[in-house]
């Protein structure tokens, strides 16, 4: 109806756009769905060989998106010279915000971005100065979203994984096993790009299964009947 009144009041229709004052709730945020646990991240990104430089490429790809809950946009604006090895950290330049962030790489991140980039992106990278970290098997021209969506689907698929797979879940369960791992909530955010700490207190959702355990270890109702 907004934008109905919207085109009216453009179109010269009205005078006066009657919902211009009109505030829109906000939508309710929604739990992540289809968190991997720590087990099926470890099977997806262990299942990816490392013989063909195309898999060496996607089993790191996997790694970092795990090891830094980096979104697909950012993942795609890496360049080469983002990634520091001598101190293990990666430069995320293009945030929401156009903000700069510094984020530490696991071991296991840094070991296969160090295999990718000695063995199989410069079989990759034929286009003259290409700067982008993660490049087409087939274009040597950059990666775009789609083809990260794609190779977490095709990999997902491979690992017999049963759930439906996307480059946010990788974020999602990055985070939550974070906090899981009694990660504080702010550094948290800090690794995530958060520019408020309300977008990352979503990953503070309790599973049911882990709510009925803590219910029975610590409530006194529990406890009085044992």
């Amino acid at each position: 109806m907004k934008r109905f009144f919207l085109w009216l009041w453009q179109e010269g229709v009205i005078v006066h756009n009657p919902s211009a004052s009109i505030q829109m709730p906000k939508q309710p945020k929604m739990l992540p769905r289809n968190i991997l646990t720590p087990a099926e991240a470890k099977r997806l990104i262990e299942s990816i060989p490392i013989e063909k430089a195309r898999d060496i490429r996607d089993r790191s790809i996997l790694e970092v998106m795990y090891a830094t809950g980096i979104r697909r946009a950012e993942l795609v604006s890496l360049t080469i010279y983002d990634v520091e090895m001598q101190t293990g950290t990666l430069r995320i330049e293009h945030g929401k915000g156009n903000e700069t962030r510094l984020v530490p790489l696991t071991q296991s991140s840094q070991t296969a971005l160090k295999l990718y980039l000695e063995q199989a992106r410069t079989a990759f990278a034929s286009q003259p100065g290409q700067i982008r970290l993660f490049v087409s098997s087939r274009s040597g021209g950059p990666l775009d979203v789609d083809d990260i969506r794609r190779i977490v689907r095709k990999w997902t698929k491979n690992a017999n994984i049963k759930k439906n797979v996307t480059p946010h879940t990788m974020r999602h369960s990055c985070a939550t096993h974070l906090l899981k791992g009694r990660a504080d909530i702010r550094q948290i955010q800090k690794l995530l790009g958060h520019r408020r700490l309300s977008s990352t207190e979503i990953y503070t959702h309790v599973e049911l299964g882990d709510l009925a355990e803590v219910i029975s270890r610590c409530h006194p109702r529990e406890k009085s009947g044992r």
